[in-house]
């Protein structure tokens, strides 16, 4: 997930548009904790927005992107951490993702 905020502040370097991708955790409740990553980027299009967590969705095919990066994410926030992961962009305002988390994960291996 990270990496992708790196990707897109290095995509800032050769497009001249300031963005910086910021954490903030805070607790929700004694049983969850939010962490937000925000930028204010170029933002995401919105006929593209929908796709973002689809495996293998590129707008970056061919210049590093394998479209898995923000897949894998969502399905260890939300299979495998039990939380809740969305996004939030207007083109040319940036781009938000919130992570709601469990303070304690699932135990998977309960039967």
């Amino acid at each position: 997930f990270f990496f992708q905020a790196e990707d897109g502040i290095r995509d800032v370097a050769v497009t001249g548009v300031q963005t910086c991708a910021l954490p903030i955790s805070e607790k929700l409740s004694e049983d969850y904790v939010q962490l937000v990553v925000h930028d204010n980027g170029v933002g995401i299009a919105p006929e593209h927005i929908q796709r973002v967590f689809d495996p293998f969705f590129s707008t970056r095919f061919g210049r590093g992107g394998s479209g898995l990066g923000l897949s894998i994410t969502h399905s260890l926030v939300e299979r495998t951490l039990g939380g809740k992961i969305s996004v939030r962009s207007e083109p040319g305002q940036g781009t938000r993702f919130d992570i709601i988390l469990p303070r304690l994960a699932p135990d998977l291996h309960a039967s």
